[in-house]
């Protein structure tokens, strides 16, 4: 929790994901991570073999928040808000996100998780994809819900697996209406720059210095006949967005 001002909060980020909208792009993904200032990560890189998985790092607990292998299993979380601070003996969801990418495949990751204990990890949603489909399985650290993603578009924050309200995923689809079809991964990366004058808790870029807490980094991954990987460090209304085209060779590599 980050605490100030009066104002408690949860990690917090956006997930967009566009599933069998456009032909030849199964599924895109583009996300913010949202987290402390100060916590310590490396952009995307190899991050294990066997299959390939390449992702940026959390440098203090080990794991991501974002990944894809070279299957072409992509897995991304966001927190759940539940107002409590996380239970250090729970463990780690940057390692849901590793296993999830390492998975054969997003459906069997997704039946592999049915008997999910709810008190296995601390609150989450997981979303994990493949061309052929994609899934969100969620936690509130009571209990667990699974659903296959309609062909659409799906936001996932802190606070929804897209199921319920939010103004963030309202303005996400309103800014989304605005963009080219199939946007690029630059349009993305500026939809996911939004500030809401009115309430930054409901930005999709969040600005909270004050609190030591912001917007980290963006990542945008689509799976074509190749997979292909942007990503930028630091807000997303003034990072620049890059192409990791060594990695994404490393993705296609037979």
């Amino acid at each position: 929790m980050i605490r100030g001002a009066g104002l408690s909060l949860g990690r917090m980020c956006t997930i967009i994901a566009a599933v069998g909208m456009f032909p030849g792009v199964p599924l895109l993904v583009a996300g913010n991570r949202d987290e402390k200032l100060d916590r310590p990560s490396v952009g995307p890189r190899v991050l294990g073999t066997d299959p390939l998985v390449v992702g940026p790092r959390d440098e203090l607990a080990g794991g991501t928040w974002i990944a894809v292998s070279a299957r072409g299993v992509v897995a991304a979380l966001t927190n759940r808000f539940v107002g409590a601070p996380p239970d250090p003996r729970r463990a780690s969801r940057g390692a849901l996100v590793d296993e999830a990418a390492r998975a054969p495949s997003a459906a069997e990751m997704f039946a592999g998780l049915e008997g999910l204990a709810p008190e296995r990890y601390n609150p989450f949603h997981l979303l994990v994809g493949d061309r052929g489909g994609a899934y969100v399985v969620a936690c509130d650290g009571a209990r667990v819900w699974r659903r296959a993603l309609a062909p659409g578009l799906h936001v996932l924050t802190e606070r929804s697996d897209g199921e319920e309200p939010s103004p963030r995923i309202e303005w996400a689809r309103s800014l989304w209406e605005g963009l080219a079809k199939p946007p690029d991964a630059r349009d993305l990366h500026r939809l996911l720059g939004h500030h809401d004058p009115a309430d930054p808790m409901r930005a999709l870029c969040v600005h909270l210095e004050e609190l030591g807490y912001g917007t980290r980094s963006t990542t945008v991954i689509a799976l074509g006949e190749r997979i292909a990987f942007w990503h930028a460090e630091g807000p997303a209304c003034t990072s620049e967005l890059e192409r990791e085209d060594d990695l994404e060779t490393a993705l296609s590599a037979p």
